[in-house]
């Protein structure tokens, strides 16, 4: 699999980014975040794969969708940007290479057109899949 990470052509986007981005390799099976923790960074895959899991209060997991390179997580942007704890859980699924942007940037780069576009194209594409669980559940 080749690495994938978003490409910037804003150069000040771009030079931000590349300085605050935190590079992590993480092993097939790492949870890398759980209900009820505290979100301070953001995932983008550049390789490998996450699977974003919902836990009811018994603790039966239910599947929402994984995460890509060159995608990030549209729940943990939901949760940043309201300030609010985790809802999912995401466990890695092989093993990954992943860039970690601080909560900080996401409100802050916003007034970047092409990161706008990346946070929407996220939260776009997972509601898309979200939609079509729910109607593949109803219908079955």
């Amino acid at each position: 699999m080749n690495s994938v990470e978003p490409v910037f052509l804003d150069p000040e986007l771009k030079k931000e980014f590349e300085r605050v981005a935190v590079a992590r390799s993480l092993p097939a099976g790492t949870e890398l975040m759980r209900p009820g923790d505290v979100i301070t960074h953001i995932p983008i895959v550049v390789k490998g794969a996450l699977r974003i899991l919902v836990q009811n209060q018994e603790g039966a997991e239910r599947y929402l969708y994984h995460i890509f390179p060159g995608e990030s997580c549209a729940m943990s942007l939901m949760c940043c940007r309201g300030q609010r704890v985790s809802e999912i859980k995401a466990v890695v699924e092989e093993d990954s290479e992943l860039l970690l942007i601080p909560i900080s940037y996401v409100d802050a780069w916003m007034k970047y057109p092409e990161w706008t576009k990346f946070m929407s194209d996220t939260q776009s594409q997972r509601f898309t899949e979200l939609l079509e669980a729910v109607e593949l559940i109803a219908f079955s």
